[in-house]
């Protein structure tokens, strides 16, 4: 199912997009707006770089280089459960929590720890399938179905990630699903955005569309930020965008929750309570990765 390509197909696109956010920022592209009673907390060395962000209920998730962490509020950070696993991908799904990367010291040294789950906040994780096998760098969640990318290969299951499904990859760098239509896919490339509305047999271009990064689906939300910093929000499933406010340049993870949403951003966690109109740094001293 899986080639052996010794990088992922989304860090190079990620590489290409953090260069073009480094020549086309500028002064204007920061935080807006603000709440001094909400000052920021760092990070500490122990959390490791983020590379994923989940918003919930509960607080912010973030999966790192050492283990899953949570925000609660405005919070200092702490690990969810004893596991310091490589959490390369992190999502929500409809059974809980679903995780890819790779072991830590006190587990089986594989190359790649597939695809595990957590019903318990992260507390503690079991192996689903492809262990072994896959290291995705992307997975999303609509229900029981799961959307991953690995490898350059763009795999899907509609059994909580039991079985899968290897799709067409038209050059995928990120996508989101519709959390209410499992077939409803957005995706960001090279070339700009794309839409499937069959489960990601197949893709078509979203014309006028602004040439996001990354995405993000909550609720009735479909939200995206730019190479340079900007959001954008579409309420009709990716046809039309609207801008909204800005982080700093060069975005490497993003996550939305109704009118709620953070960016992880030129080391720092972003936060907005009003769908990206303006941003209070939440999380400083995140290390790079």
């Amino acid at each position: 199912m899986f080639s052996t390509q010794s990088k992922l197909l989304s860090v190079s696109l990620l590489a290409l997009l953090l260069l073009s956010s480094c020549s086309e920022t500028n002064a204007s592209s920061v935080v807006t707006g603000g709440d001094s009673a909400q000052a920021s907390v760092q990070a500490g060395g122990k959390m490791g770089g983020v590379h994923d962000l989940v918003l919930t209920e509960e607080g912010l998730l973030m999966g790192t280089h050492n283990g899953v962490w949570i925000q609660v509020g405005t919070e200092t950070p702490a690990r969810v459960g004893d596991s310091r696993f490589d959490a390369m991908a992190l999502s929500g799904y409809s059974g809980g929590l679903i995780a890819s990367g790779h072991p830590d010291s006190s587990e089986e040294q594989v190359g790649s720890l597939g695809l595990r789950k957590s019903s318990d906040g992260g507390a503690t994780w079991a192996s689903v399938s492809l262990y072994g096998v896959a290291d995705f760098h992307r997975l999303r969640a609509s229900g029981a179905s799961i959307i991953g990318l690995a490898s350059g290969s763009l795999v899907r299951s509609d059994d909580s990630g039991v079985t899968w499904l290897e799709l067409p990859n038209p050059n995928i760098f990120d996508f989101a699903m519709n959390p209410t239509s499992s077939n409803e896919i957005v995706a960001s490339t090279e070339a700009g955005l794309i839409s499937s509305s069959d489960g990601g047999q197949s893709f078509s271009t979203i014309s006028d569309a602004p040439f996001l990064a990354l995405l993000s689906w909550g609720s009735n939300r479909l939200a995206g930020v730019s190479p340079t910093g900007a959001v954008y929000n579409s309420m009709d499933n990716g046809k039309t965008w609207q801008e909204a406010g800005n982080v700093p340049g060069g975005p490497r993870a993003f996550s939305s929750l109704g009118d709620e949403m953070t960016i992880l951003a030129e080391g720092a966690i972003y936060y907005s309570k009003d769908a990206g109109e303006n941003f209070t740094e939440r999380i400083a001293g995140v290390p790079g990765h």
